[in-house]
């Protein structure tokens, strides 16, 4: 009955608590709990760590793959795009490998095609540097004769390129005229830039020619003397220039050489007089090199402004003269008679008038008249996006007290206009459909040569109107000129000389050139 009672307890008691062997064994559990979670770990790292080999191994071979068959990585696009400069730099580099393989293979005759190579490379950056050098100075000689300020050196270099990009009409003086005006001055200025034209340019005999010529005249300066004779005897000079006027540059060099020879043979008696001859002869060879060279010149310009019918006959007849002109280069010679002013009314413009006196003795030289002043700045021709301008506006009433007993002066305008090329115009137009022309600026050249009161200097003023898009210009003077006004855009000018701004009267024209100011498109 004990025993029976015993097993009815123990079954009771473990009906009530069906969970007790999980508390029994309540350790082991928690331990078998934590090692499954560690084992778990274990696998989830290695699983991830298998992963990752198997990405790199993948990733390694296709970088392999392009590198081999040279296309780029499409997952990495380049951070910039390749310039110029890049290729250049890797180019460089490629030759220079390559030549530092060449001369580790091939011994000393791979070292000799190395250096060959090297000294190849730098007689191709020289070449390099003297052409930027000659570009440089025939861009400061173009746009010096352009600005009608024009130097002695641009002259010169004018006269043996012919593609200088300067208005067919421009007059390009005789060499003569240029040696007359050098002085101390401009002539160190003038060696200095001819260094360029004798290291660069091709034609050498026009430029030795040239510096010899300008060492005679430096000579001549520095004595004090006006003339190119150099130390030769005034006496002997006249003898000379009598046989050796009328020659060639071919006649001349033969009988150089035949002057040479003889005195070298000691057959001449005087030895001193043909010593002299030899040294002006040289001097008058390099000058008839120069001449020669101008006369070619002047004969082109003049068969293309012909041919282009920029020019009426008379008129180029007359550019011609100026061209050719020698008279302000002759010799002063208080003995011969005054020079007749009727024949100077051709001078160069830039040919100031204080000069010209001083060279003819004095004198007074004739103004141009409307007619001359005009005929001249139309020889000039236009530039590229110039039109010419007139556009007058009637300020004052023909009866007018500022209008009656005057007359209206002659005048040559230009406007400049052209096409701006901005992002909105290249969104909404092209070439077969460009956009509306945009003015630049204005170029006025009022003449006046016949101003009674020459104190009060012509003047301007801009009016505003009731449009705000457009403003009157007018040009005032002293008797016997009326006011005269055109209508013209309204901007902001530009009033540096280095944007082509002018406001001067000289020479009986009054020249009011200006430019706006130029903004740029933004959204």
């Amino acid at each position: 009955h004990s025993l029976l009672h015993s097993h009815s307890l123990s079954h009771s008691h473990s009906r009530s608590h069906p969970h007790s062997h999980l508390r029994e064994r309540g350790g082991n559990r928690e331990r078998d709990l934590q090692h499954n979670t560690t084992m778990s770990g274990y696998r989830d790292r290695d699983r991830d760590r298998d992963r990752d080999r198997d990405r790199d191994r993948d990733s390694h071979r296709d970088r392999h793959k392009r590198y081999r068959s040279g296309s780029p990585s499409p997952s990495r696009s380049p951070k910039r795009r390749r310039t110029d400069r890049d290729r250049d730099r890797d180019r460089d580099r490629d030759r220079d490998r390559d030549r530092d393989r060449e001369g580790r293979r091939g011994g000393s005759k791979g070292r000799e095609k190395q250096t060959k190579s090297i000294l190849d490379a730098n007689a191709e950056l020289e070449r390099k540097e003297e052409l930027f050098h000659l570009r440089n100075a025939k861009f400061r000689a173009q746009s010096r004769i352009k600005d009608h300020r024009g130097q002695p050196i641009d002259f010169l270099f004018a006269i043996i390129s012919p593609s200088l990009d300067v208005p067919l009409t421009t007059v390009i003086p005789h060499p003569s005229i240029v040696w007359k005006k050098l002085n101390l001055d401009n002539v160190e200025e003038t060696r200095t830039e001819l260094q360029t034209f004798l290291q660069n340019d091709p034609n050498t005999e026009y430029w030795s020619a040239v510096e010899a010529t300008l060492n005679v005249r430096e000579t001549a300066l520095k004595n004090g003397v006006d003339t190119d004779d150099g130390a030769i005897n005034s006496a002997v000079v006249a003898d000379i220039d009598k046989e050796l006027s009328g020659k060639t540059v071919e006649e001349l060099s033969t009988l150089e050489s035949a002057i040479k020879a003889n005195v070298a043979s000691g057959a001449v008696i005087d030895e001193e007089y043909w010593q002299s001859l030899l040294s002006r002869l040289v001097v008058v060879k390099n000058e008839m090199i120069v001449k020669e060279a101008h006369s070619k010149m002047v004969a082109a310009r003049m068969l293309k402004l012909t041919e282009k019918g920029e020019a009426s006959a008379e008129a180029v007849q007359i550019l011609y003269d100026m061209m050719m002109s020698e008279e302000v280069a002759e010799k002063k010679d208080e003995k011969k008679a005054p020079v007749d002013t009727s024949q100077i009314s051709n001078l160069p413009m830039w040919l100031k008038e204080t000069k010209a006196q001083r060279r003819f003795g004095g004198q007074k030289v004739r103004k141009l008249t409307d007619a001359e002043l005009f005929e001249t700045e139309n020889l000039r021709g236009m530039r590229e996006n110039e039109e010419p301008f007139k556009g007058e506006f009637a300020l004052y009433e023909p009866d007018s007290e500022e209008m009656k007993g005057k007359r209206k002066p002659k005048y040559f305008n230009r406007v400049k206009a052209g096409i701006e090329w901005h992002n909105y115009n290249r969104a909404h137009y092209d070439k077969n459909n460009p956009p509306p022309k945009v003015i630049y600026g204005y170029d006025f050249n009022i003449f006046y040569p016949d101003l009674e009161d020459t104190t009060k200097i012509p003047t301007y003023v801009v009016h505003k109107t009731d449009d705000i898009d457009l403003n009157i210009i007018e040009f005032v003077a002293s008797a016997p000129y009326q006011p005269i006004a055109f209508k013209i855009k309204h901007g902001k000018w530009e009033r540096s000389h280095r944007w082509g701004y002018r406001s001067r009267f000289a020479d009986g024209v009054l020249q009011v050139h200006f430019k706006f100011v130029r903004y740029q498109y933004k959204r």
